[in-house]
């Protein structure tokens, strides 16, 4: 007998014996292969970034950090100024369309409902961002996997963030190599049946040291297969007055600045009662800030640019009593155009005699001053007074 023939057959008894897998047969090969020469795949194949450097369709990344770092706040705050149509976020630049986008918060309970409408009073009603409040079983239940790539399917969702990865892993071992490959493959199967991008919020190792006025370098808590897996991993870190997210792995762009940014408790939304129920919303700072002061917030430089300019702030007032935009069913508050706030602050001289061109940056530095002393919010291109805390 041929070798040939007598190895296959080997093969087969094997296979039937359970020993191994059955080999292979090419014509139980149903999918077309799509081959691409190498000018097709430079021209026709490239990122269509959702969020520049950070987001990309299909994609995969992890949001990881210690508890009480701030990142399931920057993950929920990213995900709910896409749905907005944020042109800009942490200084990266977005497609500019409003994301269809999902939360699956398995760990947020009464609290997520209450972030959510922080983020609606500081930014606006965000009607393309979706909510998974339960738990989904998509590692062990084929029937959530396939309902849940069935609804992102028929909501157009280009954006999913898991919300813990460790509550999606149930009992199995996060840290063997079984245990994370099964959170992989259904994680690769749902990028593969939607062509959403995924954000996987998980837990940091051990920080190599604890003086949180400084950097810290950290790893995902896990087996070494979700770092090797993941396109990006951004790691979150509180330090001495504000929070910092750090792109720490980029497969397919460079890391980029540093993203700072507070946590703002502010007053939303009254409850059933009319009680008053406060959160906690992010809100950007400069990169910059980092390298000038340590707490990233300036508050005296702050408080000296709001005691000069209040007139501009009764203007705002003025302008949102008179001709404002209520601003989804709260009557305490409107929204104003910042061009038409900009243009009448103008016209009342509160931006200086220069040139055109500098009394316009002189009114978006002012501006940007009471957004970080939390006395306005503002996307771009509303802005509105925030509730006296």
């Amino acid at each position: 007998m041929p070798r040939s023939a007598s190895f296959n057959g080997d093969l087969e008894s094997r296979a039937n014996s359970g020993l191994v897998p059955p080999p292979c047969v090419a014509t139980q090969v149903t999918t077309n292969l799509r081959w691409y020469s190498e000018t097709e795949w430079r021209n026709e194949v490239s990122v269509n970034w959702i969020v520049e450097g950070l987001v990309a369709p299909g994609g995969l990344a992890v949001v990881f950090g210690q508890p009480g770092a701030g990142k399931s706040h920057y993950v929920l705050d990213l995900l709910f100024r896409l749905a907005r149509g944020a042109e800009n976020i942490h200084g990266r630049k977005t497609r500019g369309s409003q994301e269809k986008v999902a939360y699956v918060g398995l760990e947020g309970g009464i609290g997520l409902r209450d972030r959510v409408g922080a983020l609606a009073t500081m930014h606006g009603p965000a009607p393309n961002f979706w909510v998974i409040g339960q738990c989904v079983d998509v590692i062990r239940q084929r029937s959530d996997l396939d309902k849940l790539v069935m609804d992102m399917n028929n909501l157009g969702i280009t954006v999913l963030a898991i919300d813990t990865l460790s509550r999606m892993l149930g009992p199995a071992d996060e840290n063997s190599s079984t245990g994370m490959g099964a959170v992989l493959a259904v994680l690769d199967e749902i990028r593969q049946r939607t062509d959403a991008a995924i954000i996987a919020v998980h837990h940091a190792g051990k920080e190599q040291h604890q003086d949180v006025t400084r950097s810290s370098r950290s790893s995902p808590r896990e087996h070494s297969s979700l770092l090797a897996a993941v396109d990006l991993a951004v790691h979150v870190e509180r330090r001495k007055d504000c929070h910092v997210a750090r792109v720490t792995k980029a497969r397919d762009a460079g890391e980029g600045a540093p993203m700072p940014f507070a946590l703002d408790l502010i007053d939303i939304f009254p409850g059933p009662d009319g009680e008053r129920i406060k959160s906690i919303c992010v809100r950007e700072l400069d990169p910059a800030v980092l390298d000038r002061h340590p707490s990233g917030l300036h508050a005296k430089n702050r408080s000296d640019i709001i005691s000069k300019d209040e007139p501009l702030l009764k203007l705002l007032h003025e302008l949102a009593q008179l001709g404002g935009q209520n601003l989804h069913g709260n009557s305490n508050q409107h929204w104003v155009a910042i061009e038409a706030w900009r243009k009448s602050a103008d016209e009342h001289g509160l931006l200086g005699a220069g040139k055109s061109d500098s009394r316009n940056r002189n009114f978006c530095r002012k501006m940007k001053a009471f957004r970080d002393c939390g006395k306005i919010g503002m996307d771009d291109t509303f802005a509105w007074f925030l509730p006296v805390q």
